[in-house]
């Protein structure tokens, strides 16, 4: 499948409202310069339509927006998610731990495992794991200004490498790359 057909149907299935939502988010390329996201360059870019209603554990009756960039960086593959809230009642919780969230948001590294513990770098809580096809990856979640129980955006970001195939002990990617990664990765 082509990046730019996995990018529109990843954005279709991670970000399809739940019922008894007042609208569903509708996604559209658009020129990644135009994002909210923070991202690596050369990403192809998505964003959806601004959303009312309960979503991504968001507040009840808040209108929320959903920025995706998806494809590689050099060899890798790089995924960024992020959902921001759009007026000043709105907020993003956080309801799961950074190694559930990977299941939901990862288009790549199904079935994830062999984690790290969780780490932070940076203003980032990062984990490594294994992806499905044994390729090293790191997950990252960064959270955004606090609102009275949650927060204005939350973004996430995965980066798999292929051609680090990961033992049981679990090889990563170089700290390096993993601060580049971390530091160009949010909301601007």
């Amino acid at each position: 499948m082509k990046l730019n057909e996995l990018a529109i149907v990843l954005a279709t299935v991670l970000m399809a409202a739940p019922a008894g939502a007042q609208q569903t988010a509708k996604f559209t390329r658009i020129d990644c310069g135009t994002s909210e996201l923070l991202m690596p360059p050369n990403l192809i870019c998505l964003a959806s339509n601004e959303v009312a209603g309960d979503l991504a554990g968001g507040s009840a009756g808040g209108v929320f927006k959903y920025w995706n960039a998806i494809g590689r960086v050099g060899s890798r593959k790089a995924y960024v998610y992020g959902v921001e809230s759009m007026d000043g009642r709105s907020e993003v919780r956080v309801t799961q731990d950074l190694k559930e969230a990977i299941d939901i948001i990862t288009p790549y590294a199904k079935p994830a495992s062999h984690f790290s513990d969780l780490k932070r770098v940076g203003d980032a809580d990062v984990v490594a794991f294994t992806g499905g096809a044994g390729e090293a990856c790191v997950a990252i979640r960064k959270l955004g200004p606090a609102r009275s129980t949650g927060y204005r955006w939350v973004a996430f970001g995965l980066l798999c490498d292929p051609s680090l195939l990961c033992d049981p002990t679990g090889k990563t990617l170089a700290e390096n790359d993993l601060f580049s990664f971390v530091h160009n990765v949010g909301f601007r």
